[in-house]
């Protein structure tokens, strides 16, 4: 009785060494089964992005200049920006610049390369009466607001700006000044062809009622 007792106790000892044996090797390979499942399986959910944006030609994006916004290019510019040496002024003369509107430019018509008469009216000296006069007549109009005449001979300009460079004599210059500070002034837009003057009149109210313009 006591043999198979002890055989049996025998048995049981040897049988959980053998499965500790055996658990310990075969655990390594189940965990690199596992691993290597776990790899098949996450190369196959795998999407290579980066292969496919790799793939995509590279699109060189438009270079903007300074001073300019997306879209526009610097071509013809260089006749919108005013520089002292872009246009030449007569021995004696002088560039003066006189704001004006749209009544003054003749509605935006007057470009670089034109000639104006200006007429002005002044407020009267105490005992005299107030009138209209031409001031000054063939002026030059050297730019109009940022644009004036290029090389060709060509008026580069549009119908908005509000100041005139004229080209004057300095005591010209004197005259539209004062007459720019006290009075009003407005321009006339010559003809190419048109190389006369006009008498220098005075136009009063009195004349204006009368009907008759002095000639």
């Amino acid at each position: 009785m006591k043999s198979v007792k002890k055989l049996w106790i025998t048995s049981l000892v040897l049988g959980f060494i053998l499965a500790t044996f055996m658990f310990v090797l075969l655990q390594p390979r189940n965990n690199v089964v596992e691993q290597s499942v776990d790899t098949e399986q996450r190369a196959s959910n795998h999407t290579p992005t980066d292969s496919v944006l790799s793939s995509k030609p590279k699109t060189e994006e438009p270079v903007v200049e300074e001073g300019l916004n997306p879209g526009e290019s610097n071509e013809g510019q260089g006749n919108s920006e005013l520089n002292a040496s872009d246009f030449s002024i007569e021995e004696g003369k002088r560039a003066m610049s006189i704001p004006v509107n749209e009544i003054q430019n003749v509605s935006g018509y007057i470009r670089p390369g034109d000639y104006v008469d200006i007429v002005a009216i002044i407020p009267p000296i105490k005992g005299e009466v107030e009138n209209a006069q031409i001031l000054m007549q063939k002026i030059k109009v050297l730019a109009t607001g940022n644009a004036i005449q290029n090389s060709t001979g060509e008026s580069v300009s549009n119908n908005t700006y509000q100041l005139i460079t004229l080209e004057v004599l300095p005591e010209e210059g004197a005259a539209l000044a004062y007459a720019s500070n006290t009075g009003y002034y407005t321009l006339m837009l010559r003809d190419k062809e048109d190389k006369g003057d006009s008498p220098h009149i005075h136009v009063t109210k009195e004349n204006l009622n009368k009907g008759v313009i002095p000639n």
